[in-house]
């Protein structure tokens, strides 16, 4: 009875929890989604066939019961957390270190992305205002002269080792080069095109406005994946599902801290719980 109501609680809350995420409180909405349809059918056909059916040996019923308890914790744990945020938090010795490499990698990304893409609007503009049998000129000899544009920006198409072929746009700041390892493979291919082909002034812009575009996919790319990216210290219901696991079987870690006297009372009483409930299946057992 005791495991049916837990069951019962465990879905309402997690019910409660989703609409809490539909309304935008919520950093990962669709894997808690998967987590909780994952967990509320598997931890109902467990109390199904190991308190209706009581076809399960002793030690499979201390285990189911284990993982039932830790699976109705740690939903209860994950809605407080979403309500109060400040209830829980990392150990100081818990390291952050990947997250942080993360999170400085997709910057990096982002911001060298927007100095890409401010310089290839430079030379569109360039190209533009351009005449074209200018144009035309400086692209057949693109191979041997390097450009000049307004703001003593330098413009260089050259072949690499190999098979590699490089843009280069050069201003008082730094270097901007395209084609490099760093590259997707589209845009090597265009910076290809670019340097290798012989290219009409209007095939030519048309390159180059392609490359822009495919840069500005690529910094929106970074910027989604940098947004989803749970913050650091943030916590989901993976992590309450293993501090759940290890609060009922009293290993205590200590790498997740209950920061509340509420919380802490619920760690209590879900080691209490987990032992009456062990000792009940015990029981029922030997009396059988």
């Amino acid at each position: 009875m005791i495991v049916v109501l837990f069951l019962g609680f465990f879905g309402f809350e997690q019910l409660l929890f989703l609409i809490l995420s539909l309304s935008g409180n919520r950093i990962d909405f669709y894997g808690d989604i998967f987590f909780a349809g994952l967990c509320i059918p598997s931890a109902g056909w467990l109390a199904w066939r190991t308190y209706a059916k009581f076809e399960a040996k002793p030690l499979a019923r201390i285990i189911r019961t284990y993982i039932l308890i830790a699976v109705a914790f740690a939903g209860l744990y994950n809605l407080i957390y979403h309500l109060r945020p400040s209830y829980f938090s990392f150990s100081s010795g818990v390291s952050q270190e990947s997250e942080l490499t993360k999170m400085a990698a997709l910057s990096e990304r982002i911001s060298h992305g927007y100095r890409r893409v401010g310089m290839l609007s430079k030379l569109n503009q360039w190209l533009i205002t351009t005449t074209d049998g200018e144009l035309q000129a400086l692209i057949d000899k693109k191979l041997d002269t390097s450009w000049q544009l307004p703001g003593g920006i330098e413009v260089k198409h050259f072949r690499g080792k190999g098979a590699s072929y490089y843009l280069s746009l050069k201003d008082q700041i730094d270097t901007v080069s395209f084609g490099g390892i760093t590259d997707t493979s589209e845009e090597a291919n265009l910076v290809s095109r670019l340097v290798r082909e012989q290219l009409r002034k209007d095939e030519y812009k048309a390159v180059v406005l392609e490359l822009e575009s495919l840069e500005k996919k690529t910094i929106n790319s970074a910027a989604d994946r940098l947004r989803y990216l749970r913050p650091i210290g943030a916590f989901s219901f993976l992590d309450f599902l293993y501090f759940s696991f290890v609060t009922v079987t009293t290993l205590g870690y200590g790498d997740i801290v209950p920061n509340s006297t509420l919380v802490r009372l619920l760690v209590v009483m879900q080691i209490i719980i987990g032992l009456l409930l062990i000792l009940n299946v015990s029981n029922s057992v030997s009396s059988r």
